[in-house]
């Protein structure tokens, strides 16, 4: 019998890949995010050290100039952290998208890879089969042929 050839193969081959690229992508945007996270995390530390620097200058009798530094100071470093915030949701946002594509790409893959086995386990009982056939047929033979002599 011939060999198992599976009409889908190439379809298989191309989804596979698709698969890869999407997981690839997905690893990516972790790594992505886990950037993102590091960086707001750093801010975030600069926020605390820049408050407990100005506590004191705050609790005594500063002057207003003082104040007011403190003022932009805390201010400008409140705005970075809420940009690394939401630089965080978008990339985690992203990162669920492209999960969400490697699950869909996984899938269709998967679908095929079933059919490809099906198809498989049929060919090898059809040629099991075709084997068993041509044994038979053989045995046949040579009982018709001991039985005539």
């Amino acid at each position: 019998m011939s060999q198992f050839r599976f009409s889908l193969a190439r379809l298989l081959a191309l989804r596979q890949r698709v698969k890869r690229d999407a997981a690839a992508q997905a690893a990516q945007a972790r790594a992505l995010l886990t950037e993102a996270e590091e960086a707001r995390d750093a801010v975030a530390q600069e926020c605390d050290a820049a408050r407990s620097m100005m506590q004191p200058a705050l609790d005594s009798q500063a002057q207003v100039s003082t104040l007011r530094q403190a003022s932009v100071l805390r201010d400008s470093l409140m705005r970075h952290l809420e940009l690394s915030q939401a630089a965080v949701a978008a990339q985690s946002d992203e990162l669920q998208r492209r999960i969400a594509r490697l699950q869909a790409c996984s899938s269709a893959s998967r679908v095929l890879e079933r059919l490809e086995d099906k198809r498989r386990e049929a060919w090898q009982v059809e040629a099991a089969r075709s084997d068993q056939a041509v044994t038979d047929d053989a045995a046949q033979a040579r009982f018709l042929r001991d039985v005539e002599e």
